[in-house]
């Protein structure tokens, strides 16, 4: 006689057969099938309840015996089987699907989802977004997304949201990128100023070193009334220079803003080349407008001068080099872009003057300023190579 646990039969456990006698041979007993599907079912149906039990156990609930599990779990079944029953009738098979894909994501039932489906779509949409990246791209939106109550309403349209704080940032970044050329400009001009002395303190330095009379040479030139000698006279005024140029180089990065968001290493054209070529216009636009004014190409010559000197500078003491490496650099690079500019600057002179239209001078820019940065290009991070130590 087999142990039937109450609760654990229902219409397909009657799937059972009597052992039968065939075969010619003798008698021989034929395989019960039916028993056999019932001891398998038997036996998942124990194993849930233990599954079931181990649950209750564990969240502190009143322990029910195999029976009361056995039953609450064949309810369970039904329920769910009617109630997806139910959404499938009342629901086309797109909908249908989509709540399943729902379920899937969420853990939720089926039929919770049903009556909610507006709400875990939304929780859903909101829980999957990179907020890292959000964060990074669009941050006032982020901010605005912290409020629940703001999230609520706008979680359908933060792609637009998206966009549209992206394309304030542009408009934003572009005029930025521009007056932060103006600031990279005065900030090599500074620079540039401040080398003479500079390059005076660093020769001097070698020198009275080399004889061994750096410090006799700093107190016999002692300034009355001060604790300044006057051999380290020129280092205060190039680090005087120095920390004006710093200054119009935060200025700089305050105006151009973050620009992260516009890399792309995967085009070879992004928008932050496009900010950059802002950037190089606002620098290059007193040196402009000064040469066409006054038909001299010195001013726009010694703007782009100063600028590549100022920034070459500065690249060398953020690697770590001297100043007299540094100066080395300013100076190679700012020569290499002087030499390569002053052809497309005389030949605009010159189409000025000779009353040229727009659209000549345009393309006989384009003519030459295209190989003409090319060669700028190599020539400098062949510079670059030989100097930087990063290279």
């Amino acid at each position: 006689m087999a142990l039937t646990i109450p609760g654990t039969e229902d219409e397909e456990d009657k799937l059972t057969g009597d052992i039968g006698i065939t075969g010619s041979e003798g008698l021989k007993p034929t395989v019960d099938y039916g028993a056999a599907v019932k001891n398998l079912k038997r036996d998942r149906r124990l194993a849930e309840a233990d599954s079931y039990i181990a649950n209750q156990k564990a969240l502190n609930a009143p322990t029910p015996d195999y029976a009361t599990a056995v039953k609450t779990l064949k309810t369970d079944r039904e329920t769910n089987l009617k109630n997806s029953l139910k959404i499938a009738s009342l629901a086309d098979g797109q909908q249908a699907a989509a709540i399943s894909d729902l379920s899937k994501q969420t853990g939720l039932a089926p039929s919770f989802i049903q009556g909610n489906v507006a709400a875990v779509t939304r929780m859903v949409k909101l829980t999957s977004l990179n907020a890292g990246k959000l964060a990074e791209q669009s941050p006032v939106l982020a901010k605005q997304l912290a409020d629940p109550t703001f999230a609520a309403i706008a979680y359908n349209d933060i792609e637009i949201l998206n966009d549209i704080e992206s394309m304030v940032h542009g408009v934003r970044s572009f005029g930025g990128s521009g007056v932060a050329g103006l600031f990279k400009l005065s900030s090599g001009i500074f620079e540039t100023l401040g080398a003479p002395f500079t390059g005076i303190d660093i020769l001097a330095d070698k020198i009275d070193t080399s004889l061994g009379i750096h410090d006799a040479m700093e107190e016999s030139l002692t300034i009355p009334g001060t604790n300044m000698s006057a051999r380290n006279l020129p280092q205060w005024i190039g680090e005087q220079f120095h920390s004006l140029a710093e200054n119009q180089n935060a200025g700089a990065d305050r105006y151009r803003g973050d620009l992260r968001r516009y890399d792309n290493p995967n085009s070879w054209l992004t928008w932050s080349d496009v900010f950059s070529g802002a950037e190089s216009i606002g620098m290059m636009a007193p040196g402009t407008v000064a040469t066409m004014l006054a038909g001299n190409p010195a001013f726009m010559l010694s703007s782009a001068g100063a600028a590549t000197y100022g920034d070459s500078y500065n690249q060398g003491l953020d690697e770590g080099m001297s100043r007299s490496s540094s100066m080395m650099l300013g100076a190679t690079q700012s020569i290499t872009e002087v030499a390569f500019e002053m052809l497309p600057v005389a030949k605009l002179l010159q189409d000025t003057k000779l009353g040229s239209s727009f659209f000549k001078k345009f393309v006989n820019q384009l003519y030459i300023e295209i190989p003409q940065e090319q060669l700028t290009t190599i020539t400098q991070e062949l510079n670059e190579f030989m100097i930087l130590p990063s290279q």
